[in-house]
């Protein structure tokens, strides 16, 4: 945690298109991370985060999973797993 937001940090003090990119696809891997690690607060927390820091740039394309796809599109699915998973832990 301390290196990944350290990491973080500095990208959002030199916010070029790149390392706005970069910081997003980290982000993704954090958020999934804490899904994986049974920690919904967290994954909750990382993602309202997300889509704070990047609202100005929902349609830029970043490069998931070994595929393209929209900003906008990889905080709807991480929305998505994030409902699913608080939905069967209720259940």
């Amino acid at each position: 945690k301390r290196h990944v937001d350290n990491l973080l940090v500095q990208a959002s003090e030199n916010p070029t298109l790149e390392v706005t990119r970069l910081s997003a696809e980290i982000m993704f891997s954090k958020t999934r991370l804490y899904l994986a690690l049974n920690r919904p607060g967290d994954a909750r927390s990382t993602l309202a985060e997300m889509k704070k820091r990047f609202a100005p740039y929902q349609k830029i394309t970043v490069q998931l999973a070994g595929k393209t796809t929209t900003l906008d599109e990889v905080i709807r699915q991480l929305d998505e797993e994030l409902t699913k998973t608080t939905t069967v832990k209720k259940n």
